[in-house]
């Protein structure tokens, strides 16, 4: 089964049966068998094509598939695969693939030659030529170059399997390396060999020193098995992860990442990181980011210039299948589910990520060092926060402080990030109050008005419960029965911070209440005992009738004759832990994407299908087809082109599909295109569309004409009298009219 699936919602749109995709490629009476189609491994090549091993048997046949019809167009080896091993001309025999790989080879006319090669486990890898899924080189026995024979772990117990890395291609060709980890019996190397294909397929192959493991990437590797392996095209080298290997079925450990300049040597290497995804007991995968970084099976990111690792822990059990650029995701598989899935490695943060991480990641962007600042205070969690445009240091750590209630005090040349509601860190008596002024009250108290505090406090945030679009929580002070405040203003605080409802109306509540509470000043001067004060301290302040109050410090000022002045606000620490449920709302529909469809074009080389289509010798008539596809709802496409690939213009638009299909089975030519075929048969695969049968009249008349479109584009004009509805999509059609509008040759 081939399961086609919306990279977009990773709905699936589509299955097709690989005997039902093959089948026609059979003779008449040969039906397929499980060792012909059953799918083995599949690769999308440089060409567009899907390449498919059969499967169960081990000599085995290599399949061409078209995507957009999901039918066979080609194939090489044995069409029902055999056994045993080395049955016929087991020279060029898939023995065993494990791995398929492709490669363009420019041509001097501009134009590339699509190749294939596929490493067998048992046999010598096959270079293919994708057009026409003939031999080029390689197998067991090619001697220009030399073959790399292919040694699969578990029968040659000191070769392990090999990976088909695609490099750089230019006018010399196109090169493809060969990575094979050794040392069970050896020492643990990795054997580096080039290939590189000419534009004439001249093929020469280059043997590199091979990478000692232990001397060069891990003092503890042990037969290296090779995971994944990438070419890096900014600097002509290639990125690995590997593990020690107990077989070349597993288990696996120690797994590192390292980048390699192949004749010159190690770049960087990641030794012994978090382990890159072990699915179903087989070897895990990784891909690129953004072509700057590489994420290993969800858990590990790191650049691939430097190696240095932004993300490196134990995650779940994820093997990465491929890259998608223009989302940023990787789509795989997790645990044994086969069910594919996608993830978004950019999007990434580990699930312990602190507050203090982000306040300090913010200072260094300032330029502080972590010597430089303190930030153990802040322990609270994050989701993630969001830079909406370049600002300071000050201005991005602001909104932090006041969701989550924390200030800043320069200390001993430390900057000190400190929570609110902390510990008292002092008693103030009154007694030790310094009087400033002989007429002077030793404590002067300021009270805000309240008209001047806010009777309502709202929180813009963003809503992890709603996809993370912008919402807002609301807090305001009861007035009822009795009206007891005069507050009539509101206020609202931006935070971008992902938030649940219920926090962010906790963070509502608390800032509403704290600014209440604390709308009341103190100003007061101390002596040399507690010149040791600093903003941001909690204390408690006595007061002349023997009472205490808790205040927060907010600034000190040392005086000429060793007294400070403080300058501090009343703070109720139980303000800071105040919680309250959300408003759920209502009315919220979530974000869904339409499924995007995919349309097939067709250009072919027809007469005029109508007398009312001749132009009347001012120009020429071409006709362009437009169809959907089979479980897609067809939504409209419009026609462009262009002379440049730059400049486009629009020459028109199809409402309604056309209906079409691939032909699986095509009768034979009639003896004379003028007269009813009345033996032929025409068996047709749809994919948009419906077709029903005629009298025979009205298809003298013009209905039921189709075109069977060839492969260079030309066409013949045919109709039909019958239709027979087969299941499936399959229709049969009989009493046919070959060779119409001119078109019998």
């Amino acid at each position: 089964m081939i399961r086609v699936y919306d990279l977009v919602t990773m709905q699936t749109i589509g299955e097709h049966r690989i005997d039902q995709v093959l089948g026609h490629l059979f003779p008449a009476g040969s039906a397929p068998n499980a060792s012909s189609t059953t799918a083995g491994i599949l690769h999308v090549g440089v060409d567009g094509f899907l390449y498919v091993t059969g499967g169960q048997s081990m000599r085995v046949p290599l399949w061409k598939i078209d995507p957009d019809t999901m039918r066979g167009v080609g194939h090489f080896g044995p069409l029902q695969g055999s056994n045993p091993v080395f049955d016929g001309d087991d020279t060029i025999a898939l023995f065993v693939p494990m791995q398929i790989a492709s490669i363009a080879v420019p041509q001097p006319d501009g134009s590339t030659r699509p190749l294939v090669i596929v490493q067998g486990g048992q046999a010598g890898a096959v270079t293919l030529d994708a057009a026409t899924m003939s031999y080029v080189w390689g197998g067991r026995d090619a001697t220009a170059p030399l073959a790399i024979p292919g040694r699969h772990g578990i029968i040659q117990t000191d070769i392990l399997d090999v990976q088909l890395v695609p490099g750089a291609s230019g006018t010399a060709g196109a090169d493809l390396w060969y990575l094979r980890g050794t040392g069970w019996s050896t020492e643990p190397r990795i054997e580096v060999i080039r290939l590189r294909y000419s534009p004439a397929l001249v093929i020469t192959r280059t043997d590199f020193p091979p990478i000692d493991v232990p001397t060069e990437i891990d003092a503890g590797g042990a037969r290296p098995l090779i995971h994944h392996a990438w070419w890096d095209s900014s600097d002509g080298t290639q990125v690995l992860t590997i593990s020690n290997a107990g077989s070349s079925a597993g288990p696996y450990s120690r797994y590192s990442t390292f980048k390699y300049a192949p004749g010159s040597g190690v770049v960087w290497k990641l030794v012994d990181h978090a382990p890159v995804g072990r699915f179903s007991g087989g070897p895990g995968r990784m891909e690129r980011v953004l072509g700057s970084s590489w994420g290993l099976c969800g858990n590990l990111v790191l650049q691939t210039g430097t190696g240095l690792a932004t993300w490196n822990q134990d995650g779940a059990d994820f093997s990465n299948r491929f890259w998608i650029d223009e989302q940023g995701a990787v789509i795989g598989f997790s645990g044994t589910s086969d069910l594919p899935t996608k993830r978004f490695l950019t999007r990434a943060t580990a699930t312990d990520l602190a507050l203090g991480e982000v306040v300090q990641q913010l200072c260094a962007r300032a330029g502080l060092a972590p010597g430089d600042i303190n930030v153990t205070g802040l322990t609270d969690s994050l989701r993630g926060y969001v830079l909406p445009r370049p600002m300071s240091a000050r201005d991005a750590i602001t909104p932090l402080a006041s969701a989550f209630q924390f200030d800043a005090v320069e200390q001993d040349d430390v900057l000190v990030f400190r929570r609110r509601a902390g510990s008292v860190v002092a008693t103030v008596p009154y007694a030790d109050l310094a009087q400033e002024l002989p007429d002077a009250s030793a404590l002067r108290e300021q009270r805000a008005q309240d008209a001047e505090l806010p009777r309502e406090l709202t929180v813009r945030y963003l809503d992890v419960d709603r996809a993370g679009e912008p919402n807002p929580q609301s807090w305001r002070r009861p007035v009822s029965p009795t009206a007891t405040v005069a507050a009539t203003a509101s206020s609202t605080l931006d935070l971008p911070i992902p938030l649940t409802g219920a926090e962010a109306k906790a963070i509502a509540r608390r800032l509403n209440t704290a600014t209440w509470r604390e709308r009341t000043r103190l100003t007061f001067a101390v002596g040399p005992r507690h010149a040791r004060l600093v903003p941001t301290d909690p204390i408690t302040l006595g007061l002349a009738d023997s009472a205490t109050i808790r205040c927060r410090v907010l600034s000190t000022q040392l005086g000429a004759n060793w007294t400070t002045r403080i300058e501090a606000v009343t703070e109720d620490a139980a303000a800071y832990a105040l919680t309250a449920p959300a408003d759920g709302g209502s009315g919220w529909v979530p974000p869904t994407l339409p499924l995007p469809y995919a349309v097939r074009l067709m250009l072919p080389d027809l007469p005029l299908i109508l007398d009312a289509d001749d132009l009347g010798g001012t120009g020429l008539r071409e006709y362009a087809l437009i169809g959907g596809y089979r479980g897609q709802a067809f939504r409209g496409a419009r026609l462009f082109r262009s002379q440049d690939l730059l400049a486009w213009e629009e020459l028109g638009a199809a409402t309604r599909s056309a209906t079409w299909g691939v032909v699986t089975a095509m009768p034979p030519a009639p003896s004379t295109p003028w007269t009813w075929d009345e033996a032929g048969a025409l068996e047709v695969q749809l994919e948009s569309g419906a077709l029903d049968s005629a009298t025979a009249l009205d298809v003298l008349n013009g209905e039921n004409a189709a075109a069977l479109i060839g492969a260079d584009g030309g066409a013949e004009m045919i109709q039909f009298r019958d239709a027979a509805d087969l299941g499936g999509g399959r229709h049969r059609h009989t009493m046919l009219l070959r060779g119409r509008r001119g078109t019998e040759d």
